[in-house]
């Protein structure tokens, strides 16, 4: 089973992890981090069918897949 895993502190909030997850695993934190952002938080990883989109979306490299 994958596992998704997201830098919240790097996260910039741009949210193309949530918006292009075929599989909903992505939700908005409330809570903000050092820079100021609600960033990604990873809600539903079970659903997560390694895909790799968030991966290589993620313009902050705040995200990680393992497998």
């Amino acid at each position: 089973m994958p596992q998704v895993v997201v830098n919240g502190q790097n996260c910039k909030a741009c949210y193309y992890c949530k918006e292009l997850c075929p599989e909903n695993v992505f939700a908005i934190s409330q809570e903000i981090n050092g820079g100021g952002y609600f960033p990604a938080v990873v809600s539903n990883g079970d659903a997560c069918n390694s895909c790799m989109i968030c991966y290589f979306i993620c313009p902050d490299f705040a995200i990680g897949v393992e497998k």
